[in-house]
């Protein structure tokens, strides 16, 4: 089921997209349960914030290795 069916089921705005928060022409991004509407920006947007978690969740474990063996 799309974003946009669930959204037609219960009849408001369960999920909007992720960045720029529209409540329509939605899909899941990268087959994930997170929403993002259908301009480009947003999908990147979103990317770029998961590469950056993934980025420092790296360091923090580095950290980690190097502070505590």
């Amino acid at each position: 089921m799309r974003p946009d069916d669930i959204n037609a089921k219960h009849g408001n705005p369960v999920w909007k997209c992720v960045t720029c928060r529209a409540e329509s022409g939605l899909q899941w991004w990268n087959g994930l349960s997170v929403a993002v509407c259908q301009k480009q920006e947003c999908s990147s947007k979103f990317a770029d914030m998961c590469k950056a978690q993934e980025e420092a969740e790296t360091a923090f474990q580095e950290y980690c290795r190097q502070h505590y063996g």
